[in-house]
């Protein structure tokens, strides 16, 4: 999801003359500049390319190779954090290796085994189809060191219970841990604060005031702000759309679905299915067919297409995530303010005791680090990802990236130099019952069922509508029941034959 991020070119040259405690090679790049001088370690040097970390020297020293998938969070994250580890372990330098294109490519470089790096930060991606294929190696050293000292928590036991879940996946009949978090994205609706102070609107905490203010937006502005953009291309940004499923089904509603133990989970007329049939009468009433709130041409435009029509005010808001600052940095305009706010709330959406709703954080598909069986620095690479769950990797993390890690820590100690964004974002996630698309059953795994059956992007055929050969919301969750209830038998022989193998 999170696509390519220029990286900073616009710092003054004269930054760096006045670091005293690191080192920093900027003879013909400037991608390192926006790094703060007392967040290097003294004595460490990061090249101008940002590409290599070394302390004092890298001769005679063991390379540790870390590709990463250089996208919405950009790369000085790892550039600070990889600054750090070599500054404590002096015995190794880093070199990076960022490609937009890495979660696309690497299955072939887990195939091939050629040139391998020890470790891949991956953005969300099929990692059952690598570790099935015995291409991943085993991460329990990692879950089980204290990176905080060994008075603390296990990596594991710092993790969210659902991320703990997600870390565990079959190979040859039993379960090991083979994937390691990276980010845990926080989603939502991102939108244009000063344009909302400008003409006085309010940020809507229902669906019903969401859809009021997209037509007092078009009335406002005369028609020249659509109230929304997306990327269309690129499945739209929708998370809000699991939000509202959550907020109508529940999470233990939800939770049963993503065990796919019975083939009624799909039946719109209850729960869990009925919360994702409402949750799509929402999206239609903002974007369906019969409603004109979005600006023209959205359904073709990619990421960068409509995240630049936003930041040049055309449109009011975009759904959104954390990353969006981070990605677009290079082309915010001087003095744009974008902040994040959660998913409206539905009129079923579910209460508390004492008559507040009870929220819910959706996450995007989580992204996660691997290192390859055949990696031939894993000892070393295991201590890395170690490391950078450490409290205050946590924290680094936090400030040079703008979004949270999926772990349990206090970003206090660095919010007052986040971003208002950043901040903004913290806040949708903060008290609020997280929630990410992963399963381990066997319908899930084998690949029978996912989150919408037959299709991993049903929102162009809803936003065209019947007239367009689109469908309804009812029509579809129809046709996702109907479609279960042919194949169920057939899924379940399957699962038995290979399992039985």
């Amino acid at each position: 999801m999170k696509k390519f991020i220029a990286l900073v070119l616009a710092v003054l040259s004269v930054f760096c003359l006045a670091l005293t405690g690191c080192q920093v090679d900027n003879s013909d790049d400037e991608s390192t500049k926006t790094i703060e001088e007392n967040d290097i370690p003294e004595g460490v040097t990061i090249s101008a390319k940002g590409n290599e970390v070394y302390k004092g020297t890298k001769e005679g020293k063991t390379r540790l190779k870390i590709s990463y998938a250089n996208t919405g969070y950009g790369s000085l994250w790892l550039q600070v954090l990889s600054a750090h580890f070599v500054d404590e372990n002096p015995e190794y330098w880093i070199l990076l290796d960022g490609d937009p294109g890495l979660t696309d490519s690497v299955s072939t470089k887990l195939d091939t085994g050629i040139n391998l790096s020890d470790v891949y930060f991956l953005l969300a991606s099929n990692s059952l189809n690598y570790s099935r294929s015995g291409w991943l190696e085993d991460l329990a050293e990692v879950y089980n060191s204290k990176p905080d000292g060994e008075d603390r928590k296990t990596v594991y036991e710092k993790m969210p219970e659902k991320w703990q879940y997600h870390s565990w996946e079959p190979y040859l009949g039993e379960y090991k841990q083979y994937v390691y978090p990276w980010t845990e994205s926080i989603t939502g609706i991102a939108y244009n604060k000063g344009m909302f102070d400008k003409y006085g609107w309010e940020v809507p905490k229902t669906v019903k005031e969401l859809v009021a203010l997209c037509d007092k937006i078009k009335v406002d502005t005369k028609g020249e702000i659509a109230p929304f953009v997306y990327p269309g291309q690129v499945g739209g940004y929708f998370y809000m759309v699991y939000t509202w499923w959550l907020q109508s089904a529940g999470y233990d509603a939800i939770e049963e679905y993503f065990r796919f133990e019975d083939v009624e989970v799909f039946n719109p007329d209850k729960q869990p299915e009925k919360g994702k049939l409402e949750a799509l009468e929402a999206f239609v009433s903002l974007f369906g067919p019969d409603v004109d709130y979005s600006l023209e041409g959205s359904l073709s435009k990619n990421h960068t297409e409509a995240q630049l029509s936003f930041l040049r005010g055309e449109a009011a808001m975009i759904p959104n995530a954390s990353w969006m600052e981070t990605e677009m940095k290079d082309d915010m305009p001087e003095g744009f303010q974008v902040r994040l706010m959660e998913a409206p709330y539905l009129d079923t959406a579910r209460k508390n005791a004492d008559g507040t709703y009870e929220r819910y954080s959706m996450a995007c598909s989580p992204d996660y680090a691997i290192i390859p069986s055949g990696a031939t620095q894993k000892a070393a690479a295991k201590k890395f990802l170690s490391f950078i769950s450490r409290d205050d990797m946590l924290l680094l993390f936090t400030k040079y990236a703008g979004t949270l890690r999926p772990f349990e820590y206090d970003v206090t100690p660095v919010w007052d130099e986040l971003t208002e964004f950043t901040k903004s974002c913290i806040e949708v996630r903060k008290g609020a019952t997280y929630w990410l698309e992963t399963s381990r059953a066997d319908m899930y795994t084998f690949g029978f069922t996912q989150c919408f059956l037959n299709t991993t992007n049903p929102f162009p055929s809803l936003i065209n509508g019947p007239k367009a050969k689109g469908v309804t919301p009812e029509e579809f969750c129809l046709r996702e029941y109907s479609y279960a209830l042919e194949n169920w038998s057939t899924w379940e022989e399957t699962i038995a034959r290979s399992k039985s193998k």
